[in-house]
């Protein structure tokens, strides 16, 4: 349908044949739209063997077909659904030729059901597979390294990658049960478009999950093992993901996109034994020459509490940083973007005029007009409301002192709330609440440029208030402020949630890995 509704633009062909009403679309919306499109370029239509003539009669016949098409759809999904239920509620496997690892899938006939048999062969690596894993000697990569040496073939090791030995131990099918019925559409109906109609697939709560009998290849309690294991894995000290103060604030100023924070752990071998050491970053994912590769979290994190005491708190010293004040600068400018809206919406309703004269003429068919006039109806509406939102901003250069309380009492609300921050995740939530971005960029060999924007609530009158930003810029030398830290010496030394003695911090490490 995509290269016929591409092709009609050419003078290829001059007639389409339709075997039946249904088979343009089972939505009306969408079968109004192609057979509009049809007509647009002058072909003529027979949809089974009969002329489509462009008239109320057959609009409407149309229509009607269309919405019983949408409807039959609609139940013909119902009722496979509801069939599917019923077959798994008496203990039949799906026909659905999912193909597992180690069982032998056998697809439905006319004298049987679905069926798995297991797979001798690869039955006996699964369980090395698990067995191997649950002794907690090695790790996936290791373990997927051994079984090239195993004398497999050239297919199976290419199919027993880590990736797949995680997958393998994490089916719970290998317990003698396979699970239907798990998974769910986030929002399966409401939208017209196919992709968001369907949703993102959740899991369906345990409860709902159909099990059906298959044969057993590990034991359960093996199972259990091998989840207790990973389950540690995922929580313990080398995979903890740890968020850091500024995590999903922190901006590139160079390609201003978002950037990520990271930590890693290195291994260092001393006179008094093996240390551990941490690095903890915030990266951009912009790769390229001059670009801003990373910078420590102790640095930023440490620059951007000093630039919130020192200045965020203080409204004689915020005033200097915000966007909008008393000067006859930010009015002209203000002036010069309420034009430039204003000039947009005559544009756009001049062109609205020409659609409505081009089909009052019969020069447009009447899909097309409705559709461009909701296009310029709905681009008139933001700009007009655009121009109100500027137009508010206009009462504010009249009343600097309008702006001088506002930040008086933005900077005490902040104050006492800072004051109580006494923990990592109140501070982060403090930064959260009010900074809306922090931009780090490199300013030079050594030297920093961080930029702190945020936004303050001026109230124009008793029910209505407007957001002015203000950007705090402060540079810094980066060896400087990292000594700096490092004499503080204000990293973590924890290990899952407990305090370790500075002496034994890399010992107790190590024997954690």
């Amino acid at each position: 349908m995509n290269d016929l509704r591409r092709d009609i633009r050419t003078l290829g062909f001059q007639t389409i044949y339709i075997l039946n009403a249904d088979r343009i679309a089972r939505d009306v919306t969408y079968q109004n739209i192609i057979i509009s499109e049809f007509l647009h370029y002058k072909k003529q239509i027979i949809i089974n063997g009969k002329d489509y003539v462009n008239n109320p009669e057959n609009k409407f016949t149309l229509t009607v077909l269309g919405a019983v098409s949408e409807l039959e759809r609609a139940k013909t999904l119902e009722r496979t659904r509801r069939g599917s239920q019923h077959r798994l509620k008496q203990g039949y496997l799906l026909s659905n030729g999912c193909h597992i690892y180690g069982y032998i899938y056998t697809p439905r006939t006319t004298d049987s059901s679905p069926s798995y048999a297991i797979n001798e062969h690869e039955a006996k690596i699964v369980r090395y597979i698990f067995e191997t894993y649950a002794k907690g000697n090695i790790g996936l990569k290791e373990l997927a390294r051994q079984l090239k040496t195993k004398g497999l073939a050239k297919e199976q090791r290419n199919k027993l990658g880590d990736g797949h030995l995680k997958y393998i131990l994490q089916n719970e099918t290998y317990t003698g049960t396979k699970y239907f019925n798990t998974m769910t559409d986030t929002n399966a109906v409401g939208n017209v478009i196919r992709r968001t109609k369907r949703g993102k697939k959740i899991h369906r709560d345990r409860s709902e999950w159909v099990g059906i009998k298959i044969p057993q290849i590990v034991p359960k309690k093996l199972f259990d093992q091998v989840q207790a294991r990973m389950k540690y894995n995922y929580e313990c000290f080398r995979n903890a993901q740890r968020t850091q103060l500024l995590s999903n604030l922190v901006f590139c100023g160079k390609c201003k996109l978002r950037c990520f924070a990271y930590r890693r752990y290195y291994k260092v071998e001393r006179k008094s034994g093996i240390k551990l050491y941490q690095k903890a970053v915030y990266r951009c994912r912009t790769k390229g020459i001059n670009h801003n590769p990373e910078i420590d979290t102790r640095v930023l994190d440490s620059t951007v509490v000093e630039m919130v005491t020192s200045i965020l708190l203080k409204p004689n010293e915020l005033r200097n940083y915000i966007s909008l004040g008393n000067n006859q600068k930010n009015q002209s400018k203000l002036d010069k973007q309420i034009k430039d809206v204003e000039s947009k919406i005559k544009t756009v309703s001049k062109q609205k005029e020409r659609i409505i004269d081009l089909y009052s003429f019969g020069d447009l068919e009447r899909e097309e007009y409705v559709k461009r006039i909701s296009i310029y109806d709905e681009e008139v509406g933001n700009l007009q409301t655009k121009r109100a939102e500027l137009l508010k901003y206009l009462p504010l250069f009249q009343k600097p002192e309008v702006i001088k309380a506002s930040t008086e009492q933005y900077c005490k609300t902040l104050k006492s709330q800072f004051t109580r921050c006494g923990d990592f995740n109140s501070k982060r939530q403090f930064l959260l609440d009010y900074i809306a971005k922090v931009e780090y960029r490199k300013n030079g060999k050594s030297d920093d440029k961080i930029k702190l924007i945020g936004a303050i609530a001026i109230e124009v009158s008793k029910d209505e208030t407007v957001p002015i930003e203000f950007k705090i810029e402060q540079v810094i030398n980066r060896i400087e402020a990292l000594n700096r830290v490092k004499q503080l010496n204000t990293d973590d030394q924890t290990i899952n949630g407990k305090e370790i003695p500075k002496k034994e911090y890399g010992k107790l490490v190590i024997e954690k890995l």
